[in-house]
C-alpha cells in the first residue's frame, strides 16, 4: 500500500510540474492542452518537426494548432499543381 501511496504522490507532482510548465492555470487551459497533446501523437514525423519549428513559446490552441496542420498541406497542393502545369 505505500508504494502506492508514493507512485500516487509522484505522479501528482510530475502533472503539477507539467502543467506549470504549461502555463495551465484553468481548467479550458487544460482542456486545449490535453487535445493539442492528443493532436501531436497522430501527426507524421515531418508535420510534428513544421509544428515544433514554428511553435511560439507558448503552446497553440486547438484552433492555431489545426491552421498550422493545414498550411504545410495547402504548399504541398500548391506546389504540386505548379508542377503539373508546366
Amino acid at each position: 500500500m505505500k508504494h502506492f501511496v508514493a507512485y500516487a504522490s509522484k505522479l501528482r507532482s510530475l502533472l503539477n510540474y507539467y502543467l506549470e510548465s504549461r502555463n495551465v492555470s484553468d481548467f479550458d487551459r487544460l482542456c486545449e492542452l490535453l487535445v493539442c497533446d492528443r493532436i501531436n501523437t497522430t501527426l507524421s514525423e515531418n508535420c510534428l518537426k513544421y509544428i515544433l519549428c514554428i511553435k511560439t513559446t507558448d503552446w497553440p490552441t486547438v484552433k492555431q494548432l489545426l491552421l498550422y496542420i493545414k498550411r504545410p498541406l495547402r504548399v504541398f497542393v500548391w506546389f504540386v499543381s505548379q508542377a503539373q502545369t508546366s
